[in-house]
């Protein structure tokens, strides 16, 4: 059986344990949130550092998007999504140019950089912006 690993562990990391726990999958979390969701899960090994969990587990997952990945090795454990296409996510614009590039559907959206455009963005949005 592979032991899953999250990073993160809040909300999400909290439904993750409940169903590894159902299925029977191994998970250990990393979190420095000393009041973490996950907490309260008992089958949820919590460990205390990123290297301590990616020596324990063999794929790993984000428990969100805004997990500093930057430091991560390429490979070993096998990360879910992979760190290229979570690097993608991030931004919001990026994400939405390589949805776009990838023929998915996408609300319309521009890059806004100077208070001007914030202002047009507002008014074409039909919002009383100056």
């Amino acid at each position: 059986m592979k032991t899953v690993g999250v990073l993160g562990g809040g909300q999400l990391a909290w439904m993750l344990a409940i169903a590894a726990e159902e299925l029977g999958v191994p998970l250990v979390v990393w979190t420095d949130e000393a009041q973490a969701a996950v907490k309260q899960m008992p089958s949820a090994r919590v460990v205390k550092s990123v290297g301590a969990l990616l020596s324990q587990v063999d794929a790993c997952l984000f428990e969100n998007e805004w997990a500093d990945f930057t430091p991560l090795p390429e490979s070993n454990p096998e990360f879910l999504p992979d760190l290229g296409t979570l690097a993608a996510m991030v931004d919001k614009y990026q994400q939405r140019q390589t949805m776009q590039a990838l023929g998915l559907p996408t609300p319309d959206f521009r890059a806004i950089h100077t208070a001007e455009e914030v202002g047009q963005a507002g008014q074409a949005l039909g919002y009383p912006w100056c």
